[in-house]
């Protein structure tokens, strides 16, 4: 094979000097510096020294991440390396490898319920036992999601109503609820919480031999009895929660990831940078800090922005002082406004023929700005 810093588009000084390293490592990095493409580079370095294909297994959150990292070490090998090898390499999301193992070892049927199964339950369950005096509508549009985050919320921590005590649980919510901040009393909040484990316990019920995502998570980490693998690599492992990071541990003889606390999107799932910090201790950490894709004067306000704002600066300044641009640009214009279309609709006026991008936190924003601007 030609190594693989024979690409057309190199390995950069710093991820040189990451992929020098052997052992067990944590690569905290930085927004835009390239976490996949790094990963893609340690994974083309590890089959350049003669790593078998099938030795190596990456995991991602997603399926577009998997895709997007497949097409990182395809990219960065420019043909150097046979499809025929790359096809080879295990590139899984966390639940794609749990299901083939549990289904490939008869743990499973293969039948995996979904979200609207879980809402379905859900509701049979309130209309049931009568907790809510609200219409269906509402059930619908707004208990039932809500239910359905705080069920998956705590799964995701291996939390079954089997295991719940009901009765620490309400003297742990009734030292810890505020009547005079709160619209809700303490004797609402606590026949809520016993009223909430009953309906859990009906969609557990509800599912026969069938299996939801997070159980198929801890089936996993119970019934796993395969190989380690002599090198596993996590993208994005900020966003990993207990499961998944017990489930990591289980697999890996050399570890690489990749990944930066302060872009951790996953909370809903349990996701916590407490794992993050956990691995720090296990592996050596390296930090990415070449940005590839905004100019200094951007890099600079967004890492004052960010330190002035976060509760830990000291935990993150370090990090930040290595993020950095090889181009240059002009100062952003930062305007607060309490018209932002009015003033979108300005800025198109001023700057005819240039392009302009704009970024909404929410699609109903997106909707409402486009009518606005026809």
């Amino acid at each position: 094979m030609v190594k693989s810093n024979s690409t057309q588009f190199p390995p950069s000084k710093e991820q040189k000097a990451i992929l020098a390293v052997k052992k067990d490592t944590i690569v905290i990095s930085n927004p835009g510096t390239g976490k996949t493409t790094t990963l893609g580079f340690k994974v083309l370095d590890l089959l350049d020294n003669h790593v078998q294909p099938e030795e190596i297994l990456c995991i991602t959150f997603t399926e577009k991440a998997k895709k997007e990292m497949y097409d990182a070490i395809k990219k960065n090998s420019q043909g150097q390396i046979a499809d025929s090898v790359i096809t080879r390499i295990n590139i899984n999301t966390f639940h794609s490898f749990a299901y083939q193992y549990l289904l490939e070892s008869g743990d499973i049927s293969g039948d995996i319920i979904g979200n609207n199964i879980l809402r379905f339950s859900l509701l049979q369950s309130f209309e049931r036992h009568g907790i809510f005096n609200y219409g269906k509508d509402y059930l619908i549009s707004d208990i039932v999601p809500k239910v359905e985050n705080a069920i998956r919320y705590i799964k995701n921590f291996g939390i079954t109503p089997d295991i719940i005590d009901i009765s620490k649980a309400k003297s742990h919510a009734a030292n810890l609820h505020d009547e005079s901040s709160s619209s809700y009393s303490t004797d609402e909040i606590l026949t809520f919480i016993e009223k909430f484990v009953d309906v859990y316990r009906d969609y557990e019920n509800s599912k026969n031999n069938a299996i939801d995502y997070v159980d198929m998570l801890l089936q996993f980490s119970k019934n796993y009895s395969g190989r380690k693998f002599p090198y596993v690599a996590v993208d994005e492992m900020q966003d990993m929660n207990g499961i998944e990071a017990d489930i990591v541990k289980m697999l890996y003889e050399t570890l690489f990831l990749v990944g930066d606390s302060k872009q951790a999107i996953f909370g809903f799932q349990g996701g916590s940078i407490k794992n993050f910090e956990e691995f720090k201790k296990i592996c050596k950490p390296l930090i990415l800090g070449e940005n590839m894709r905004s100019t200094q004067e951007i890099l600079d306000y967004s890492k004052n922005y960010f330190l002035e704002n976060t509760k830990y600066p000291a935990q993150y300044k370090d990090e930040l002082d290595n993020l950095n641009s090889r181009e240059s640009g002009p100062q952003p214009e930062i305007i607060a406004t309490e018209a932002p279309y009015v003033k979108i609709l300005d800025l198109v006026n001023q700057n005819r023929g240039k392009k302009i991008g704009v970024i909404t936190r929410k699609n109903y924003q997106i909707v409402e700005l486009s009518k606005f601007l026809d």
